[in-house]
């Protein structure tokens, strides 16, 4: 009888640890669920509204972001860029794609830098949800640019050129510009030392520039340098 007692005791263990196993299992399994092993696809700077001043940036998952929380404390601006991006101020996301839109504070009248700015996102309290869970901390994301630059200020010159005599038009961009003939990038008319948008001529037009520029480059000559591009007129 006695016998009897221990074998059922002895089984009765085997049951609770077998069923304590495919607990623990469980429990491990939604935890590992609830991190979403998420990467970022890209990483850029937007004036969204063409207005020459930097709001957003926009980090794009390779999975749709489902919802996100702004907490002041999940955000570090690790490389900040003095001239450009100040600080983080909310998220935006639509819960139906990869976008997750970061709200931030930004000098006027400039939409590019010779540093690139670099984010980190610490995951302190799910704030970020992805379609396979909470997304995951990610450190010392470099931030590219693709804001367009737009005109700032235009003005007309005269008494200019080598017997000045000539008369140009001084256009001021929210970035350094170079300009090209064939609006993708090739052909470029007046080469100069800075960086420079890669951003081409077709899309400065839709972001707010002087239509038929291209004209006056290609027919009347000019120059642009840093910010500033003349164009001379006749």
């Amino acid at each position: 009888m006695i016998i009897s007692n221990t074998k059922l005791v002895t089984s009765n263990f085997r049951t609770l640890v077998s069923i304590l196993f495919v607990a623990m299992a469980g429990i491990l399994l939604t935890t590992l669920s609830a991190q979403a092993a998420d990467t970022i696809t890209s990483a850029s700077y937007l004036d969204t509204d063409n207005d020459g001043t930097v709001d957003t940036v926009r980090w794009v998952f390779d999975e749709n972001v489902t919802g996100c929380t702004y907490d002041a404390g999940d955000w570090t601006v690790d490389v900040p860029t003095t001239d450009l991006i100040l600080a983080v101020t909310g998220l935006t996301c639509t819960g139906v794609d990869a976008n997750l839109d970061i709200s931030v504070s930004a000098n006027s009248d400039v939409t590019g830098s010779a540093t690139d700015p670099v984010f980190s996102y610490t995951n302190n309290l799910n704030n970020i949800t992805l379609t396979s869970g909470n997304a995951l901390s990610h450190a010392s994301v470099t931030i590219a640019d693709a804001a367009k630059p737009v005109i700032i200020d235009a003005s007309g010159l005269s008494g200019l050129g080598p017997v000045r005599t000539e008369d140009y038009l001084q256009v001021a961009y929210s970035e350094d510009v170079r300009v090209y003939t064939d609006g993708a990038g090739g052909a470029e008319l007046l080469d100069n030392t800075t960086t420079a948008s890669t951003v081409n001529l077709g899309a400065m037009t839709a972001a707010r520039t002087v239509s038929g520029i291209i004209s006056w480059a290609a027919l009347n000559g000019g120059g642009c340098y840093n910010k500033l591009c003349n164009w001379k007129l006749s």
